[in-house]
């Protein structure tokens, strides 16, 4: 049975056996990788490995997420409502936003600190209480946030959220 991701060229070489040199067959994405001829599969053919294509700097799932966000914060008038609405709990408001603080601090304590500064490229094993300080702040925080905005968009409020947060994270892993 053929791979279907071989070329034509490809099953030529397959055909007429092995031979002592290496077989390079670059396609124009360079997803094959060479391997010598001694690597003979089990019907003495030379095999070939498939290495994973470069991925692209703008991919469409991370630009999908960045546009979504962008599109609920200008229709949903985000931060004119969570500043200047009477409806919206400032209590639950301060608290969220004071735990996402927290986690974000946290985040920025390990990667630029622990990580770019001090060189420690495993800072759970440094401080095994950082990153799940870190997750309860964030998850208490979103609920925190949830619970300030229930009486502006009610059931819509953790979609709303919940795409303002991927959208985040999506622009970020674009930076770097």
């Amino acid at each position: 049975m053929t791979d279907p991701f071989v070329r034509k060229d490809l099953q030529d070489v397959h055909q007429r056996g092995p031979r002592r040199t290496k077989e390079v067959s670059v396609t124009r994405d360079s997803r094959w990788k060479a391997v010598d001829s001694r690597d003979e599969g089990p019907d003495g053919v030379g095999t070939q490995e498939r290495v994973a294509a470069p991925s692209r700097r703008i991919n469409v799932h991370a630009a999908f997420w960045v546009c979504a966000a962008s599109a609920v914060t200008f229709y949903t008038d985000f931060f004119m409502v969570v500043f200047t609405d009477l409806r919206v709990d400032s209590w639950w408001l301060k608290f969220g936003i004071s735990l996402l603080g927290l986690s974000l601090s946290i985040a920025c304590y390990c990667i630029l600190y622990l990580e770019w500064f001090r060189k420690l490229p495993d800072y759970d094993a440094y401080n095994p209480y950082l990153v799940p300080i870190s997750t309860a702040s964030f998850i208490t925080g979103g609920f925190c946030l949830t619970v300030a905005l229930w009486p502006v968009w009610s059931v819509a409020t953790p979609v709303i959220l919940l795409t303002q947060f991927l959208g985040l994270v999506m622009f970020i892993s674009l930076l770097g």
